[in-house]
């Protein structure tokens, strides 16, 4: 419950964000392709946070093994992320034109591509635990 709960809290963020974006390009000419990027990053997201979120048994990765709490902590800090890179984009839209955030943002989504890669792998258990 509390994984589904961290999933939704990212997209809520998710979408805050985007919707924030969307508003401060289309005020600049930009709107249009906000708006398809911002949807498909959204969804990408959301396919992602779902493959973690579904994601059962144990991985080993570099010799350590990670269970399910390894990826619940992964889900909760994203949502962190999210929160306080919303909160920088208040400031950077504000005082610094939007533009020094937007390289964080795509750190996250590579944090949670790489954390959705990681829940897809072949557990230790030798079956693949996605529905």
């Amino acid at each position: 419950m509390l994984r589904r709960i961290a999933f939704l809290a990212t997209l809520s963020l998710r979408l805050l964000h985007n919707l924030l974006t969307t508003w401060w390009f289309g005020l600049s000419g930009w709107g249009l392709p906000s708006t398809m990027l911002g949807s498909l990053f959204f969804f990408f997201m959301a396919w992602n946070l779902h493959l973690i979120v579904n994601m059962e048994g144990r991985r080993t990765v570099l010799g350590t093994s990670l269970g399910r709490d390894a990826f619940d902590g992964a889900l909760w800090a994203f949502v962190g992320y999210h929160a306080v890179l919303l909160a920088m984009d208040f400031f950077a839209w504000s005082v610094l034109g939007g533009v020094p955030v937007y390289f964080l943002w795509g750190c996250v989504d590579l944090a949670i591509f790489g954390t959705a890669w990681l829940a897809s792998w072949i557990g230790d258990d030798g079956e693949l635990s996605l529905p």
